[in-house]
């Protein structure tokens, strides 16, 4: 937390990275649906069943693919 005395401005720098929004935000439900009483639990089950599960990371296979196509390539030319 930093305090800037000057401006009477309080900001918070904590930041957590998000690597896929669509899992945090089932996570987030989730939680809310457990706060439910009595039937929360059972909710936040049936939920999870639903939701899809963590997605793969295919920005880092698709740059992985393209690296070796031009490594490919720049073999091919040499």
């Amino acid at each position: 937390m930093t305090i800037n005395s000057e401006r009477n401005e309080i900001s918070n720098d904590i930041s957590i990275p998000i690597k896929d929004p669509l899992f945090a935000t089932g996570a987030i439900i989730q939680c809310f649906l457990k706060l439910i009483p009595e039937v929360g639990a059972m909710l936040a089950t049936v939920f999870s069943l639903f939701w899809p599960k963590q997605s793969e990371d295919v920005w880092s296979k698709i740059k992985e693919q393209v690296k070796y196509l031009i490594d490919e390539e720049i073999d091919k030319k040499n």
